[in-house]
This record gives C-alpha cells, sequence and structure tokens, in this order.
C-alpha cells in the first residue's frame, strides 16, 4: 500500500518539518531573549511569541471520488424541494390569486 512514491513524500515533508521546528526554535529563542529583556525593563515585548502552525502531514488526505458518488441519490436536493418555507395549502391564510 504505501510504495515507494509514498515513502519520498513523506520523507520529503518530514524534512520540511524539521526545517520549520528549527526555523521556530530559533525564533523563540531571540523571543525569549527578548521578552526576558522586555520584562527587566517593565515594559511589553514588542512583537507576539512565535506560533509554530500547521505542519505537512506525511501522506495525503484522501478524497472523494467521483465514481464513489454517482450513484447515490443528493439528500440536499430532496430537502430543497420540501423545506422552501412556503406552503401550496390554501388553508394557510395566504391568498392565491
Amino acid at each position: 500500500m504505501s510504495g515507494a512514491r509514498g515513502n519520498s513524500q513523506s520523507g520529503e515533508s518530514m524534512e520540511r518539518n524539521k526545517e520549520r521546528r528549527l526555523a521556530y526554535k530559533e525564533d523563540i529563542a531571540r523571543w525569549n531573549a527578548e521578552n526576558e529583556q522586555a520584562k527587566s525593563e517593565r515594559r511589553k515585548p514588542r512583537w507576539s511569541k512565535p506560533k509554530l502552525g500547521k505542519l505537512e502531514s506525511p501522506f495525503p488526505r484522501p478524497g472523494v471520488d467521483a465514481q464513489e458518488t454517482e450513484g447515490q441519490p443528493d439528500a440536499n436536493i430532496e430537502a430543497e424541494g420540501t423545506d422552501n418555507g412556503s406552503s401550496n395549502n390554501e388553508s394557510d391564510g395566504g391568498s392565491k390569486v
């Protein structure tokens, strides 16, 4: 199931994630130094603490194939026809012209 292609993608994304984490650690170190100086001067830091953000997934997320949903009725289409808020019933008090 996980062929050579999957392993190379996983390896590449892991390398990019390592680089991202390394850059994040460097940013945090600079922020900590500035934050400590700000504390000693009794002021707020000039910039907010850096965030790591999302890392790349080692494998692509599975998607929905068009073939899988081809024969199935769409529930949203059926709901639109019955739940539109209007009524064809004449006894609801509305006038029909």
